[in-house]
């Protein structure tokens, strides 16, 4: 009997430590875990770190092809085109030399002759020699040489003198010229150029009449193309896309949102899409309050629109052009060549040879940069764009309300709810926590003597019992004792590991039920302040909506303050028309022209050199403007 306590107790020894073993072998699995989840961290770390590298390396390389790239482009248009910046310079320099008067006729002659010739093909060339040739009062040679130029280049050539005879207040001679232009121009088709003629009638550097025929044409243009439904809805497409990426940052000011919300980036997304209309308005009023100095003279208004004019680049260097802009935009973000592609996406148009009269204005008052605009004109364009700009906002704000969510899905653990703004707290609170009693009655229900986390453990007793078992039998088998002996050891190791299991049930109950209530307060504290900030988001977003309204009423206020159309011109001949006076039709306009021809004729006495009496007109004037009635 004595043996039997003695095994007994080694029974229960082994026991105790095997058990002992077990919570070794827990804790070493816990603490492998951890440095797994460490480990884990670090990698994810340390591949963020990489891909960041080799992110920054490829932007790297990126820029260093681009740069080389718009280097060599650069210096391909300078061999091919670089003698167009020579005869730019030169036409600059002989209109500064007019009013100067250092330079003597013949030598502005002579340098403007060597110019056509080294220059073979470029309308400005001829037309150099033309002013030249009426600065030295030889009529007939400026008329070959206006021929030359006009076959060459018909529109700059019309546009260049129109702009060079108002400078010397040549109004009449500046009409007949502007007539040529815009006589040529298809509505669907203009150029580039037409950015200029723009240019001159918002900063009234043409004269009125000439000012009052290209306004009238405008106007003609505008309302023929405002009929054209889906032109008009592509300018709007367009604001549209510049718009939305005038966007605010209100994410930043939820903190349990977006750790509690599976869908969150969506939400944010269309919660600070609402945004446009602050950050356009303000955007619209720093274009359009801007006060523009206007010069004093009539030269220097003209004068800045002539450099734009001569400066702009040609039809043929439009494929070496597109280019630069291209690695250029790539240079300027960083060498990312999808955000420069997508740049390239929204100023395409802009890019674009020819374009209709409400993309050009559209283009305009988006990207004045890559259309040559001045402010003024870009001021008079996006005043013109009041309906499509209208109709942009009205469009963000359909969309931004077909998008609304109504309510806010939250999730914590396997709990999830929509938040709505008008739902009840309570409700959902304790939707939330009898789930958690729910899920903590389960756990503790499937808590027995043989828990899942004590199942390494069960295992490795029963197998020491059955060891223990076996070993007493033999032993009993080899000593002659009773077989029923061996069972009754196993029976009460069995009972000792069970009696130790139930002592530590109702504890792991415990710890389980702490843990739910634990996990049940910080559920309840994050739903109440995620409830907060959902109905704060759904306010936020009617009282960014609602600022539609003040946009719309800027943009009215400032289409309704005058017809840019019909903004008076800033002029020398008398006079500005009134707000009330309607444009004059074609028919009548032209030969009022005629009428002040006399008047106009000599009226650069301010100048230093003392031009003809004859003006600088279009080849065949005479045949084409009587039967206008612009010649008596």
């Amino acid at each position: 009997m004595a043996d039997d306590d003695r095994r007994v107790r080694d029974l229960e020894n082994a026991l105790a430590s095997a058990q002992a073993d077990h919570q070794a072998t827990l804790y070493a699995v816990d603490k492998l875990a951890n440095n797994v989840q460490r480990l884990t961290t670090s990698l994810n770390s340390l591949k963020k770190q990489f891909a960041a590298f080799v992110e920054e390396d490829r932007l790297a390389r990126n820029m260093q092809f681009a740069q080389a790239s718009l280097i060599d482009i650069r210096a391909q248009r300078d061999r091919q085109f670089g003698h167009y910046d020579t005869v730019r310079r030169g036409t600059i320099g002989m209109l500064q030399a007019m009013d100067a008067g250092i330079v003597t006729e013949s030598a502005l002659r002579q340098a403007a002759e060597r110019l056509m010739i080294d220059t073979p093909g470029y309308w400005l060339s001829p037309a150099q020699v033309a002013l030249a040739a009426w600065i030295s009062d030889s009529e007939e040679l400026a008329k070959r040489a206006l021929l030359q130029a006009m076959a060459r280049e018909p529109n700059k050539t019309a546009l260049f003198f129109s702009l060079v005879l108002a400078r010397h207040e040549r109004y009449n001679a500046t009409a007949k010229w502007m007539y040529e232009y815009v006589s040529r121009q298809d509505p669907m088709a203009l150029s580039r150029e037409f950015t200029v003629v723009l240019d001159a009638v918002a900063q009234g550097a043409l004269g009125g009449r000439a000012l009052q025929l290209v306004k009238e044409r405008c106007v003609t243009w505008y309302e023929q193309l405002r009929s054209a439904e889906d032109m008009v809805q592509e300018q709007s497409l367009r604001w549209l896309r510049r718009m939305s990426r005038n966007q605010g940052r209100l994410a930043d000011q939820f903190s349990v949102l977006p750790r509690i919300c599976p869908d969150w980036g969506s939400v944010a997304q269309w919660l600070e899409a609402t945004t446009v209309y602050e950050q356009t308005e303000r955007w619209l009023r720093a274009q359009l309050e801007t006060t523009v100095d206007q010069q004093d003279s009539l030269h220097q208004r003209v004068d800045g629109v002539l450099r734009n004019l001569v400066t702009a680049y040609d039809g043929d260097e439009d494929s070496l052009r597109q280019q630069e802009v291209k690695w250029a935009r790539v240079i300027e973000n960083s060498g990312n060549h999808a955000i420069a592609a997508e740049m390239q996406e929204d100023n395409s148009l802009a890019d674009e040879p020819r374009a209709d009269f409400l993309t050009l204005l559209t283009t305009i008052g988006l990207t004045p940069e890559n259309a040559g605009a001045s402010i003024t004109t870009r001021q008079f364009s996006i005043r013109l764009a009041n309906e499509w700009i209208v109709t942009a906002a009205h469009n963000l704000s359909i969309k931004s309300r077909d998008d609304n969510p109504q309510s806010v899905n939250v999730r914590i653990g396997e709990w999830s709810k929509a938040l709505s703004p008008q739902g009840d707290d309570n409700d959902i609170i304790h939707n939330f926590t009898d789930f958690v009693d729910r899920q903590v009655h389960d756990e503790v229900g499937r808590l027995t003597t043989i828990a899942p986390r004590c199942a390494f453990a069960s295992s490795l007793t029963v197998l020491i019992a059955i060891l223990a078992a076996l070993s007493l039998k033999w032993l009993a088998v080899g000593f002659l004792l009773p077989v029923g002996s061996v069972e009754v050891v196993f029976l009460v190791g069995c009972f000792i590991w069970l009696r130790r299991a139930q002592r530590l049930l109702p504890v792991r109950r415990e710890e389980r039920r702490k843990e739910g209530a634990a996990r049940k307060q910080a559920g309840v504290a994050n739903l109440r302040k995620a409830a907060d900030e959902a109905r704060k988001l759904f306010r936020l977003w009617e009282t960014e909506l609602a600022k539609e309204r003040s946009l719309v009423d800027f943009i009215h206020e400032q289409a309704a303050q005058a017809d840019p159309l019909l903004m008076p011109a800033i002029q020398a001949e008398g006079p500005p028309p009134s707000s009330a006076e309607v444009i004059p039709r074609a028919g009548d306009l032209l030969p009022n022209m005629a009428r002040n021809a006399e008047s106009q004729s000599g009226g650069d006495q301010s100048f230093a050199f003392k031009l003809p009496d004859w003006d600088l007109l279009p080849p065949h004037h005479i045949e084409a403007y009587s039967q206008i009635g612009l010649i008596e």
